[in-house]
């Protein structure tokens, strides 16, 4: 779809869609689809090389794909794990370490109690979504906070391989982009992983 025009009613309409389907699955399908989806993410080559990993710690009460087995796996491996924690309109990598306590940040969710920011960036950012397209469009909550993070890193001169992960129903044929929309480099679902040229 074009970016020369606003796309905020189009993006609400799918946002609201795809979050009601997501928090009707049950947590028994919720869980078969995030461990199906968690092995895939293993084998991506992109997170076998990456040292350090940025993931985000799961909303599960609005199903968003369960981060936890991989955040496991990522420790065990030895790789530095970073969640995403928001300050004000934007978004600060803090180091994680699976067992750290977990509070409600501004939007309700899950972040570390104690934030300890990293000043190295992540080589892999796995993003959180609500739909994505083949293309490797990405519609999120609404804030900004990801494109706004991943424009600054870009800025710095950085470009971390940004996954997407979803479940497979997220996936449409194509989404509205604005120009400030970053894409995705590659989706990650139960199902299959689509890289994006």
């Amino acid at each position: 779809m074009r970016a020369d025009r606003d796309w905020t009613t189009e993006k609400s309409a799918v946002r609201r869609r795809m979050i009601a389907l997501r928090s009707a699955l049950s947590r028994h399908d919720w869980e078969l689809r995030s461990r199906a989806l968690t092995a895939k993410l293993l084998c991506l080559d992109s997170v076998v090389r990456a040292e350090q990993v940025m993931i985000y710690l799961p909303f599960v009460a609005r199903r968003e794909v369960d981060t936890s087995m991989f955040m496991s796996w990522l420790e065990a491996e030895q790789k530095t794990v970073s969640v995403p924690v928001v300050k004000g309109k934007d978004l600060v990598a803090s180091r994680f370490h699976v067992g750290d306590r977990i509070v409600s940040g501004c939007f309700g969710q899950p972040e570390p109690a104690i934030v300890r920011p990293l000043p190295v960036v992540a080589d892999v950012i796995i993003v959180p979504l609500v739909a994505a397209d083949r293309s490797g469009t990405r519609i999120g909550y609404g804030a900004g906070c990801y494109d706004r993070f991943f424009a600054a890193l870009q800025k710095r001169g950085f470009t971390p391989h940004a996954v997407g992960i979803c479940f497979s129903f997220q996936v449409l044929d194509t989404l509205p982009f604005d120009p400030w929309d970053r894409k995705l480099d590659c989706i990650v679902t139960e199902q299959e992983v689509i890289s994006i040229q």
